[in-house]
Formats: C-alpha cells, structure tokens, sequence
C-alpha cells in the first residue's frame, strides 16, 4: 500500500548533497585562508581550487566567478556572528533592546575581523555579503517590532534594508580606516533606533540595557 506522505528520511540529503556540501565549503575556506595570506586582488581562482583540491569545472559548478564565491565566503562567516549574536538577543522581550544586542555586537565582530580589512577597497563586494548575511536577522527584529508598535517608521522594509546595509559598511570602513576612541558599535545603535522612530531620550537607556544584556552573555 503506497503512502502519499513524506518520511523524515526524505528531507535528509543524500550522499551526493552531502558531498556538494562539502565541496563548496573546502572552496570557500580556502578562500578565506587565500584572502587572509594574500588579499583579493593576488587570490586568484586557481589557487582557491588548489588549496581546495577540485578541478576549474567543480569550481564553476558551484560558484559563478572568483567574486561569487568570496562574497558566499564573507556572507557564511558574516552570518556566524549574526546567528551568534540573535541567540542571545531574541530572549530579550523589548525588540529595540534585542536588535540593540545584535546589531552593537554584530557591528564588533565584523570590524574586528581580519578578513573585513582585506575588503577595505571593495566596499560593493562588501556590502553585497554583509546583507546576504545579515538581512534575516535584521529584518526579522525589525518587522517584529512594527508589529508591535515599538518600532515607527515610514521608510519602506526594501530602503530601510538599504540604508541600514550601507549605513553599516560606512561605519564599519571608518572604524577601520580612521581609528579613534569612539565607540562607533554605539554609534551604530544610535543610527539604527532613531531610523526605526525610538524616541530620542530613549536611545541611550536602551543602549545601556544591550550593554549589560551582552556583558552576561
């Protein structure tokens, strides 16, 4: 008698995906570990299949060019720090609090990274893999909060999305480029709550909530 149901076993990849899987992420290590050693512009396609061991083909079975796959490269690593930082901050019922906790420490982890240094003259490529990593997090507290009513806003999902991503990469460039004692993580949060309508003698108590929410973390 057939079934019409699909079984757990289904869902599962077989030996094939699995193995897909494994391959595009030996090339996107060693495209990490080439960007790391020699920047962007020496890290040529291949030496990314060398350090890889694939063939050009198996490449190009997965990645488009040498820019797509370091932009899929920084999106996984990206999106690390994200699904980090949104474990802890979704346990914080206030969603101006909560994206607070995210966005301060998502904003630290990429300035700090080696890897965004080497991304210094390329900001398009930069941005393009920080919304790929960021936007569900992001837009996720975000639309949650206008649900709620804590966030008000009359800039569209699709531009808030926009000038968060870019207003981000600026920050993050400067904080690289231009080092000082400013603490430019709060520089960021105060961008982000005043674009989303909180009021502005608000702003700072919410930063001080993230702040210790992240200091137990």
């Amino acid at each position: 008698m057939s079934s019409t149901g699909t079984s757990a076993t289904d869902t599962k990849p077989n030996r094939m995906d699995r193995r897909r899987q494994r391959t595009r992420q030996q090339l996107m290590t060693a495209t990490i570990e080439l960007i790391l050693k020699k920047g962007v512009d020496e890290t040529a396609t291949d030496e990314i299949t060398d350090a890889a061991d694939v063939g050009r083909r198996t490449f190009y079975n997965h990645f488009e060019n040498k820019k797509d796959c370091i932009k899929a490269a920084i999106g996984e690593r990206f999106s690390r720090y994200a699904a980090e930082s949104f474990l802890i901050a979704e346990k914080h019922e206030d969603q101006a609090v909560a994206l607070t906790v995210s966005a301060m420490a998502v904003f630290t982890q990429v300035s700090a990274d080696p890897v965004t240094a080497q991304l210094v003259k390329y900001p398009r490529l930069l941005i393009e893999a920080v919304r790929e990593s960021q936007r569900e997090f992001i837009m996720h507290t975000t639309l949650k909060g206008l649900e709620q009513q804590r966030f008000s806003t009359a800039i569209p999902p699709e531009t808030l999305d926009a000038l968060i991503s870019w207003g981000f990469v600026g920050l993050v460039l400067e904080n690289i480029t231009q080092p000082s004692n400013t603490d430019r993580s709060t520089v960021w949060a105060h961008f982000i709550l005043q674009n989303l309508g909180i009021p502005q003698d608000e702003i700072e108590p919410i930063i001080n909530a993230a702040r210790g929410i992240s200091s137990q973390a």
